[in-house]
């Protein structure tokens, strides 16, 4: 029994470790350089995602092994 309750407290706490780096661990920023910035999540897909509101599919691969991500200008 206090294994089993172990067991479910050690997943419950991995689970919500990797849930609450949220938002902000995703997202990675590029073109510091004055102007405008883009900020693009790090997830990568092997096809064109339906991105939120505000973002755009970008293609940071290749035409043979494609890395779609969503990216905003601000």
């Amino acid at each position: 029994m206090k294994f089993t309750a172990l067991c479910v407290a050690t997943v419950a706490l991995l689970s919500a470790h990797t849930l609450a780096q949220g938002y902000d661990g995703e997202i990675g920023r590029a073109g510091e350089g004055g102007g405008r910035r883009e900020e693009c999540h790090r997830d990568c897909w092997s096809y064109e995602h339906n991105c939120d509101h505000g973002w755009y599919g970008h293609n940071s691969g290749q035409h043979d092994r494609p890395c779609w991500t969503c990216c905003r200008r601000y």
